[in-house]
């Protein structure tokens, strides 16, 4: 709209002016070397104008052909390169494909067309991994890294050959090298963490772990109990080391972070034993037992007084039952120490609750258990065979495979860290794994009556079950 105004307003400008011109025929005379010519205004005017267009013209037709060559040479180029960019593309979709023959010849087109450009460079690392010429390859993931536009590229292809090849060293400092280029990059970061935490560089990868919580990577309750888990190593290392002040501290920060993680309850309950801060250990269990009743809290509260009698122990271990009186490790924890204090019809009537909350195979046979104590084979006999159909009692599992592990351990068994948790397993019963009962301590009866030992062998049946988790 607006240039038609301007149009209009100068088409109405030029015709007032030809008009002007008309009514004004004025004479012009040009007098050069003799010669005299004479004309009016008018046509002087179109003469000029004409003569201007025919300069332009002579202008523009003269700078074409000064500029022709190097307008053909870029065309040229730029053929060249859209081709050299088709041979990159169809190379490296070949590539990914397994088709060797048409990685390669589309290889050698794009070295031709577009040598040393990015993208051919990554051509052919894939050709040369596809066809099994590692050295070749890492000769030319290490040319990448010489070049701003592929230096990460370059370092994620040099840190999969040091990690292939099994050089955590080189490959740690490439991650950091990585880490330090692109600190926001997902894999980047993750990578750089799975290095650190195999190395057992607990606090660089806490730091890293707080640029993947930014990132919103992970969730929340993720990135916390892996905090935990860092601090709690650390305090396992302070602890080693012999610097029991430290190892409090991040213990202390473990559990406040993850109350429900047992190893971490366990742990500061020790260390603040060896610290002679008892009330320090006894609160760390009862937090513990609070957010998640374990066997292992179990073994730890029983073990702030070693020494007491299995009857002294049964009551003291009444303090954890009003704590969580819903929970099934609760009573059949006071079950099994009932056995062991010879208090056959209250650890009768606890362990009955113990299987109204959750009929678990460890109830079952802490109940035949009781049987076999009480001269009742057949009531065991029965006891044993609800254990069979049972439910599995909650234990440390892998998440990868479902397989039961005695313990936690911060990797599973290929490598992944934070790949155990505590929960119910497929089929496996926690009594296959537990060798340490609760009632077993180092201290006797203080009547010199040994405590019984609660059944541990599985029915029949359950060892084909453990073999096929």
């Amino acid at each position: 709209m607006i240039r038609l105004i301007l149009f209009l307003v100068v088409s109405a400008v030029l015709a007032v002016v030809a008009v002007w011109l008309a009514d004004q025929p004025g004479q012009v005379t040009i007098l050069f070397r003799g010669y005299e010519a004479q004309t009016t205004v008018g046509v002087l005017l179109a003469a000029l104008l004409l003569g201007a267009v025919a300069l332009t013209l002579l202008v523009e037709i003269y700078r074409i052909l000064r500029s022709a060559p190097r307008r053909i040479r870029r065309n040229v180029a730029h053929k060249r390169e859209v081709r050299g960019y088709e041979s990159v593309a169809s190379g490296l979709i070949a590539a990914a494909s397994g088709d060797h023959a048409a990685a390669a010849w589309h290889n050698r087109q794009a070295s031709r067309l577009l040598p040393e450009r990015p993208g051919t460079l990554l051509l052919a690392t894939q050709n040369a991994q596809l066809q099994g010429r590692d050295d070749e390859a890492h000769k030319l993931f290490q040319q990448m890294t010489d070049r701003p536009a592929t230096e990460l590229l370059g370092l994620r292809g040099l840190l999969a050959h040091a990690v292939k090849g099994g050089d955590r060293a080189e490959a740690l400092e490439l991650a950091r090298r990585a880490y330090k280029l692109a600190p926001r990059t997902g894999w980047v970061q993750q990578g750089l963490f799975d290095l650190l935490v195999r190395d057992g560089q607990w606090e660089e990868a806490a730091r890293v772990l707080d640029g993947i919580a930014r990132e919103k990577v992970e969730p929340d309750d993720v990135i916390r109990r892996r905090r935990a888990i860092l601090l709690h190593l650390t305090a396992r290392d302070r602890r080693t080391q012999g610097r029991t002040g430290e190892a409090l501290d991040a213990a202390r920060k473990a559990q406040k972070l993850a109350p429900g993680f047992a190893p971490a309850a366990v742990q500061l309950s020790e260390l603040a034993i060896t610290a002679d801060r008892r009330r320090l250990a006894r609160r760390a269990i009862e937090i513990g037992w609070q957010a998640e009743p374990t066997p292992e809290l179990a073994r730890a509260w029983l073990a702030l007084r070693p020494t007491d009698s299995p009857q002294t122990r049964y009551d003291n271990f009444r303090y954890l039952q009003r704590i969580r009186p819903d929970h099934v490790e609760t009573w059949l924890s006071l079950g099994e120490l009932a056995i062991a204090a010879r208090k056959l019809d209250t650890g009768r009537k606890d362990l009955e609750k113990a299987v109204s909350i959750d009929a678990t195979q460890r109830g079952y046979r802490l109940l035949a258990e009781l049987a076999r104590t009480a001269g009742e084979p057949e009531q065991a006999a029965d006891w044993l065979a609800k254990a069979q159909d049972a439910r599995p009692d909650r234990a440390w599992v892998r998440d990868d495979t479902g397989d039961v592990v005695p313990a936690w351990s911060p990797f599973a068994g290929d490598g992944s860290f934070d790949a155990i948790h505590w929960g119910e397993p497929p089929r496996v019963s926690r009594l296959l794994l537990d060798s340490r009962p609760l009632a077993l301590t180092e201290a006797d009866d203080s009547e010199g009556t040994p405590a019984p030992v609660p059944v541990r062998q599985p029915a029949p049946d359950m060892s084909t079950a453990a073999s096929s988790v």
